[in-house]
C-alpha cells in the first residue's frame, strides 16, 4: 500500500473520490498513447493498457461518446481494474527495457497491491450546456460528451485504526490515466452523515457526490434519469436515488447560495469591463440567481460601468456637439389609439439602422413616465412615451435637455446624473402641443388645468413656452384613421397583428417645423377634448412641412431628414451605395409629401379654421364644405362624415347610393 508520505499531490489514502473527464481518446493516457510519440513529446510513460489494444482502447472511448450505454459501462469496469490492479501498471515500459527505477517510482507502483473498490457508478453526460457571452448575445451551446464517476474504496485496518484501501490521489490519477487537478474532486471534510441503503453512514462528502451524477441538487442543470446512472461496483444506485432524493431536493437552496458566492466575483468583473449589461443578467436564469442574492454589489458594479460610460461619452459629446452634430427634439402628437407609438418605434428603428450602416451602435431607452432623465444616461435614442410633465422634474430641466447644443448635468433625486444628450429624443403624448406645454410651465396635469380655468379670472396673464416650443426640431402629427383595428379585423377577417400593419399603412401623417415670427400673439389653449386650459402668448408658428400616408413611408422620411439635418457625421460615414440607394428612395417620399404640402399652403390662403369640438386650429385640407372639423374630431363629430378610401376626403354619406359604399361621389361616378 502508499506508504502515506504527503507532498504536492501526496497525501493520506482516500476513501472516496469523482472524477470528470471527456471522451476523447487524447484525454486518457492509456488509450490514445503511442509509445514514441508521448515519450518525444512531453517524457510521459506510456501506461500499460492491461490487455486492450490500442484500437480496442479508442474505439471503447468513441463508442461511449456516441451514447452506447454498454461502452459506459465497459469504460466504469476498465478504471476499476485499473484502480485493483496488483502491480506495475506504469513502469511496465521500463522494467523491459531495463531502466532503473526512483525511489518513489519503486514505492508507489511496483509494490502496490492495488485498491479495494467498495461501490462504482459512473454516468454519461451528454446534455450538459454552457452559456457563451463572447458575441453580442448570449449563446447557450451544448459541452462536449463527458463521464462523472464515483469510486468509494474499502476499508483496512492498520496499525490499530482503519484507514481506505487505496492510495495518495496524485497516484490514484495516474492510474485512472487523467490529470489530478480539475479532473478530481477528493473528499471533504465536515458535515453531517447519511444512510445509504444496502452500505450504512457516509459523509456528506460522498452523499453531494453521487447527488451530483444526475444533478439532483442543481436545477438549473440539466436533470439526468437516475436509472441511467451503471453501478460498476456495490449496491445499486436506484434504491440510493431513492431513499436520499428528497433531502437532495432541499439542498438545491443551500447550492443555489453556494453557487452565487462563487460567481459574483466573476460576474462583478464582467459588468465592470462592460461584457454582461443589465438586460442580459435579467434574461439569465443563472445570472439572476447571483444577482438576486448580492443585488447591491452588483448594481454598483453596474453603476460603476455606466458611469464610465457616461463620462466617457461626455467628454466626446462636449467635442463634438454643436459641430458634428446636434441634438433633435421630435414631439408627436396625436388622439388616443391613432399610432404615436408605432410611428415612434419605426422612426428609432430606423435611425439606428442608418447609424449601423455608418458604423456605430446606437442605444435606445424607453425611460418611466416619471424622473425619465435618471434613466436616460448615454443613450444615443430616448423614447418617452406617453409623455405628461411628470417626465421631467422641472421646466427648467425639460428646457435644458431639448436644447440642441447643450448637455448640461441633470439634477437626480439622489444624486446628480451624468448630462443626457441623446442624438434624438422623442416625445409621444395625446396632449396637444399647447396643452403639453403649458401643463409642463404649470406643472399641473390636463384636469387641474381646466378646473382653474374655469374659476380663475380672465386677468391672469398668458403663459410663455416659446423657449419650449422653438427648441424642437420637429412637431408630428399622426391622425386617426377612419377605421380603428377592431373595424379592421371585422371587414377584412383577419387576426389583430395584421389588422393593426393595415392600419398604420392607413394612418396620416402631417410634418411641421416651429419657426419663430416676428409678431407676438395670444393663443387659447384647449386639451383635445375641447375644454379651455388657459391662455399662452408666443411668436411661434408650425410651418406645416407636409403629410404623408403609411407609418413606414413618414418614418423613412423623418430619419433621413434628421440625418441630413443634425447627424453630418453619419452621413459622412456611410457607404457610397447605402447613401445612393438613401437619396433615391427619400426623393420618392419627399415628391410625394411636396405635393401635399402645396395642397395645406393652398388651403392656408383661405385662413386658418378652428375646430368646433376641440377648438384646435388646423388648415382645412380636403375638408370642405366640412371645415369646421379637425381631423380628430370630424367622424366622431359627424357619424355620417367619413374619409374616402381613395382620395382621403371627407365626405357626407348620408344621401349616398347604394349604401355602405367607401368611396365619395367624386370617385364614384353614376
Amino acid at each position: 500500500m502508499a506508504n502515506g508520505k504527503k507532498g504536492k499531490g501526496k497525501r493520506d489514502n482516500v476513501s472516496h473520490l469523482m472524477l470528470t473527464q471527456q471522451l476523447k481518446p487524447q484525454f486518457w493516457d492509456w488509450v490514445d498513447s503511442d509509445e514514441a510519440e508521448r515519450a518525444e513529446a512531453d517524457g510521459t510513460i506510456v501506461t500499460q493498457r492491461l490487455g486492450l489494444t490500442r484500437d480496442e482502447a479508442v474505439s471503447l472511448i468513441e463508442r461511449a461518446a456516441s451514447g452506447d450505454l454498454q461502452a459506459v459501462a465497459g469504460l466504469g469496469a476498465e478504471i476499476v481494474g485499473r484502480l485493483e490492479y496488483s502491480g506495475s501498471v506504469f513502469l511496465y515500459d521500463k522494467i523491459a527495457a531495463g531502466q532503473a527505477l526512483t525511489d518513489w517510482e519503486s514505492d508507489e507502483d511496483s509494490k502496490h497491491e492495488g485498491s479495494r473498490v467498495a461501490a462504482a457508478y459512473i454516468i454519461l453526460h451528454d446534455k450538459d450546456t454552457w452559456t457563451d457571452y463572447s458575441g453580442e448575445e448570449p449563446v447557450e451551446c451544448l459541452k462536449e460528451p463527458h463521464v462523472h464517476m464515483v469510486v468509494v474504496f474499502e476499508s483496512e485496518k492498520r496499525n490499530g485504526r482503519s484507514v481506505p484501501a487505496s492510495a495518495s490521489p496524485a497516484y490514484l490519477a495516474k492510474r485512472i490515466g487523467i490529470p489530478l487537478n480539475g479532473h478530481i474532486d477528493l473528499p471533504r471534510k465536515g458535515g453531517p452523515t447519511f444512510d445509504w441503503p444496502g452500505y450504512g453512514k457516509v459523509s456528506s462528502s460522498l452523499d453531494n457526490k453521487l447527488a451530483y451524477l444526475t444533478h439532483a441538487k442543481y436545477e438549473e442543470k440539466f436533470q439526468y434519469d437516475p436509472a441511467e446512472v451503471i453501478t460498476a461496483r456495490g449496491p445499486g444506485y436506484l434504491p440510493i436515488d431513492r431513499a436520499r432524493r428528497p433531502d437532495w431536493l432541499k439542498g438545491r437552496a443551500h447550492i443555489k447560495k453556494q453557487q452565487a458566492a462563487e460567481a459574483v466575483e466573476d460576474l462583478v468583473e464582467k459588468c465592470i469591463t462592460g461584457q454582461i449589461t443589465k438586460e442580459v443578467i435579467e434574461l439569465d436564469d443563472d445570472l439572476l440567481a447571483v444577482y438576486g442574492r448580492h443585488k447591491r454589489k452588483v448594481d454598483d458594479a453596474l453603476r460603476t460601468r455606466s458611469d464610465a460610460e457616461a463620462t466617457r461619452k461626455r467628454v466626446e459629446v462636449e467635442r463634438t456637439l454643436g459641430t458634428e452634430w446636434t441634438k433633435s427634439g421630435i414631439a408627436v402628437t396625436g388622439p388616443r389609439r391613432s399610432g404615436k407609438e408605432a410611428f415612434a418605434a419605426d422612426l428609432l428603428e430606423k435611425l439606428t439602422a442608418l447609424a449601423r450602416h455608418a458604423g456605430q451602435q446606437w442605444q435606445t431607452v424607453r425611460p418611466p413616465g416619471q424622473h425619465a432623465l435618471e434613466n436616460v444616461g448615454s443613450a444615443e435614442l430616448v423614447h418617452h412615451e406617453d409623455g405628461r410633465f411628470r417626465a421631467f422634474r422641472s421646466y427648467d430641466q425639460m428646457l435644458r435637455y431639448l436644447d440642441p447644443n447643450e448637455s448640461v448635468e441633470a439634477e437626480g433625486r439622489y444624486y446628480s446624473r451624468q448630462a443626457p444628450a441623446p442624438r434624438v429624443a422623442v416625445l409621444t403624448t395625446s396632449n396637444t402641443l399647447y396643452e403639453f406645454g403649458l401643463s409642463s410651465l404649470a406643472r399641473k396635469p390636463t384636469e387641474v388645468l381646466e378646473a382653474d380655468a374655469a374659476t380663475s379670472s380672465s386677468s391672469r396673464a398668458p403663459a410663455d413656452i416659446d423657449e419650449f416650443l422653438l427648441r424642437l426640431g420637429w412637431v408630428v402629427e399622426v391622425q386617426k384613421p377612419v377605421r380603428t383595428v377592431d373595424d379592421i379585423c371585422v371587414a377584412e377577417d383577419i387576426g389583430t397583428a395584421e389588422a393593426f400593419e393595415i392600419f398604420k399603412q392607413e394612418a396620416m401623417i402631417g410634418f411641421y417645423r416651429p419657426k419663430e415670427k416676428s409678431a407676438r400673439r395670444t393663443e387659447t389653449v384647449r386639451a383635445r377634448n375641447g375644454a379651455r386650459l388657459g391662455e399662452i402668448t408666443t411668436t411661434a408658428e408650425m410651418e406645416p412641412v407636409g403629410m404623408l400616408k403609411g407609418v413606414d413611408r413618414a418614418a423613412r422620411f423623418l430619419a433621413v431628414e434628421i440625418m441630413h439635418g443634425r447627424n453630418g457625421d453619419i452621413i459622412a460615414a456611410l457607404p457610397e451605395e447605402i447613401t445612393a440607394r438613401l437619396n433615391d428612395e427619400h426623393r420618392l417620399i419627399a415628391g410625394d409629401l411636396v405635393d401635399r404640402k402645396q395642397q395645406v399652403l393652398d388651403a392656408a390662403e383661405l385662413g386658418q379654421r378652428r375646430c368646433g369640438t376641440c377648438g384646435h386650429k388646423y388648415s382645412a385640407l380636403d375638408l370642405e364644405p366640412y371645415d369646421r372639423m379637425c381631423f380628430g374630431c370630424g367622424p366622431e363629430t359627424h357619424p355620417d362624415v367619413v374619409r374616402c378610401s381613395q382620395c382621403k376626403r371627407f365626405w357626407d354619406t348620408s344621401a349616398a347610393r347604394p349604401y355602405g359604399r367607401s368611396t365619395c361621389d367624386a370617385c364614384s361616378p353614376g
